[in-house]
């Protein structure tokens, strides 16, 4: 097992593919865009795949492919098929932005994909030209719709609310998605490294939550527990489901069973772990199995009790979003 000095079990992996996004939604990219700097290592197939097998062989069950946006991947199905052929590996699941989903699906589906979490912050065409600064709204729904339909996919919708940008939308989505069983995720905004992080610009899970059950009828499903990071909600004569991650208000540092691997390299502990362990170089060095399990166990030793450590009251100093992954 994979555990650190609190008794966490760790047994889902989150793998960033990539910091290239088509999008530059302005929550997770620096607003001067993204650079890889000149001579970055990144991870190949091959090195990935071995290192997920190496990681279920200490507990992961549980893989999702992120970002920037994975589906810029060109070796993406083959990572899912990979994976999905991994001893000890029951879920593979992917995190997009859904420009292009509706184009590949069907060949991550052959290729093992068992859930998709889809980005979508806005109904509106013009809004999502202004949050993302791209034009795809259109093949972001067709890309949604597809993985709905296909019926084989656990689906959740992410939707990262701001105050003044896009909360008045909130109960519209509710709607929107009200036939479709999905779960329909309300994230709080986060700190990260160029984003210009505003606290008074993220609005609380309890906030929002009031606000929605002034119109909409839910029904308790689950509180955040050991591998859950959303509150559930049932929306009564629906098929939806809503989530609500409260990452600031109320972290679920507590119940947290994720770890993540950089596309450059890096393993971490949180999604705000500064003191990031380079896994990449001793596994090209020629490092064995045993001698990566004893640097991951000794690494997740030093995991800090919430959010990496840090004060969301400060600034914050750790990377981008986009160079982290979803």
């Amino acid at each position: 097992m994979i555990t650190d000095s609190f008794g966490r079990i760790h047994h889902y992996l989150r793998v960033s593919l990539t910091p290239a996004c088509n999008l530059r939604c302005s929550y997770c990219a620096p607003a001067d865009g993204f650079r890889v700097p000149p001579g970055t290592k990144q991870f190949s197939r091959s090195e990935i795949t071995r290192v997920i097998g190496w990681l279920a062989g200490m507990g992961v069950t549980k893989v999702r492919f992120t970002g920037g946006e994975p589906t810029l991947r060109s070796d993406l199905a083959g990572l899912i098929h990979d994976t999905h052929s991994t001893a000890g590996i029951s879920t593979v699941g992917l995190t997009t932005n859904g420009v292009l989903l509706g184009l590949q699906l069907d060949e991550y589906l052959k290729a093992g994909l068992s859930s998709v979490n889809i980005s979508l912050d806005t109904l509106r065409p013009d809004r999502f030209m202004a949050i993302s600064k791209r034009p795809w709204h259109q093949q972001v729904m067709t890309g949604i719709r597809k993985a709905i339909d296909c019926g084989r996919l656990q689906v959740k919708l992410n939707m990262v609310v701001q105050r003044g940008v896009n909360e008045d939308e909130v109960v519209d989505m509710i709607h929107f998605f009200a036939r479709d069983p999905v779960e329909l995720r309300f994230i709080e905004l986060m700190p990260f490294a160029g984003n210009g992080w505003d606290p008074q610009a993220g609005i609380p899970s309890q906030e929002l939550l009031k606000k929605i059950r002034q119109s909409v009828d839910l029904a308790t499903i689950e509180q955040s527990t050991a591998g859950h990071v959303s509150d559930q909600w049932a929306v009564k004569g629906s098929a939806l489901k809503l989530g609500f991650i409260s990452s600031v208000s109320n972290a679920f540092c507590g119940t947290c069973s994720r770890i993540r691997l950089t596309a450059d390299g890096k393993f971490k502990s949180c999604l705000f772990d500064d003191g990031e362990l380079d896994v990449l170089s001793p596994l090209r060095a020629g490092c064995t199995r045993e001698e990566f399990h004893t640097l991951i166990r000794t690494h997740m030793l030093k995991k800090p009790a919430a959010h990496g450590g840090h004060d969301f009251s400060k600034s914050t100093t750790h990377r981008s979003m986009i160079s982290i992954g979803g």
